[in-house]
């Protein structure tokens, strides 16, 4: 598992931001949304999808 630094990890929020959403508050045909528990790590919810209309 890789750490960001806080640059690193600003960068890539800020890329992300930039990102054109197809459908607000939809996962993209090929997205997978986890939420986690720290420091466990623990999978708390999964959501996935394979159909849009992006």
């Amino acid at each position: 598992m890789s750490h960001l630094s806080a640059e690193q990890l600003d960068a890539a929020l800020a890329q992300c931001a930039s990102e054109a959403i197809c459908i607000p508050g939809s996962i993209r045909p090929h997205g997978v949304l986890l939420t986690l528990s720290e420091p466990e790590l623990i999978i708390g919810k999964r959501l996935t999808t394979d159909s849009s209309r992006c």
